[in-house]
Order: C-alpha cells, then structure tokens, then sequence
C-alpha cells in the first residue's frame, strides 16, 4: 500500500513513526536540486546535505515534547519550554553526512550508530554494527538515512530502536524513491 503523505505513520504498530522528508517548499526543492546536479563541487554537496539536514531537523522536532519551565528575562520572570533529550542514529555511513546539520540544531543530542547493508541475494537489510543502548531512556529518536529507496533499512532500524525502548521515531531523509517493491517494504514484521 502507498503511502501518498511521508507524514502519515507508515505502520500502526510504530506510531508515530513518521518519514520527514520535506519536497514540498521551495527552498528544500531547490537545495535538492543543487544536491542531485552532477556539476555540484564536493565542498558545495557537503554544505547542501548540512543545510538540508537543518531544515529537515527542524521539520522532525515540530511535535518535540518537553516541559514548561520559567526562566528570569532581563524585566521579569516568564514560562519558557525544554525540550526533552533526543537521540539521534546515523545509518553507516551514508546518514553521516546527516549528522552535523541535526547537531547544529541539537547540540545536545546523544549519538547512536547502526550500520546496515544490503544482502544481494535477499535484498533484506543485514545489521553489521550496533551501538544502541540496551536500554534508553529516551523517548524520541531521529534516525539519519538519507537512502531511503525501498525502505527496508528504515523499518530495520525502527526495529532495533523500538528493541531498545525507544517509542516516539521520527525517520529522517532527504528522498524517498520508493517503488512498488519499496512501498510492501514500509511495513515493519
């Protein structure tokens, strides 16, 4: 089954899992642009995957929870807000270059990894490199793939994060190309 929206939860047993992948403005359409154009220096691909990375950041943390708390302005005391930690889990290695952008936006986060590849017989994601925690205490995580052709990996990694504790995941790439093959992929077993 299609799914025509990427912020629509892709599987209801991971709700709210959610792809974050934002082709719908202008100026994402036109970093994307640049990014895809085979004349793109290195230096120039490097700073439009960070640039890109920001303002999909800023998409994935709209519904971000946290708590109010006050905070002593310069004329009087007033209601602010704190946002609660987030992790953030680069795919190896492509969800890297992913990585610093997230971090300009979210200094704090913490840093997991997961490296996956392609099993050539099966097409099915193989986990080579784990480094979640057992057990988290977080309850968001952003996950870096900005190889989200078919889907597989995504589902993967939503697996292990739900594995580890995490409820609230927010699947955050750049394109999503997804055929017919991709789209029966986008349900997690």
């Amino acid at each position: 089954m299609a799914h025509t929206n990427p912020y629509e939860s892709i599987e209801q047993g991971y709700h709210p899992w959610t792809m974050c992948l934002s082709r719908s403005t202008p100026l994402v359409k036109h970093k994307l642009t640049a990014l895809r154009d085979v004349g793109t220096p290195p230096r120039d691909f490097r700073d439009l995957v960070r640039e890109l990375s920001m303002l999909l950041c800023y998409e994935a943390t709209q519904d971000l929870p946290g708590v109010v708390r006050s905070v002593q302005t310069p004329l009087a005391t007033t209601d602010g807000y704190k946002c609660e930690d987030v992790g953030v889990v680069p795919i190896l290695r492509a969800g890297l270059g992913m990585l610093e952008g997230v971090m300009a936006m979210l200094p704090s986060v913490q840093v997991w990894h997961i490296g996956m590849r392609r099993d050539e017989e099966t097409l099915q994601p193989i986990t080579y490199y784990n480094r979640l925690p057992s057990q988290s205490r977080m309850n968001f995580c952003i996950v870096l793939d900005p190889m989200l052709a078919t889907g597989g990996t995504a589902v993967a990694a939503v697996t292990l994060l739900k594995n580890a504790g995490i409820t609230r995941i927010k699947v955050h790439g750049a394109d999503r190309r997804a055929g017919r093959s991709g789209d029966a992929q986008q349900r997690a077993p």
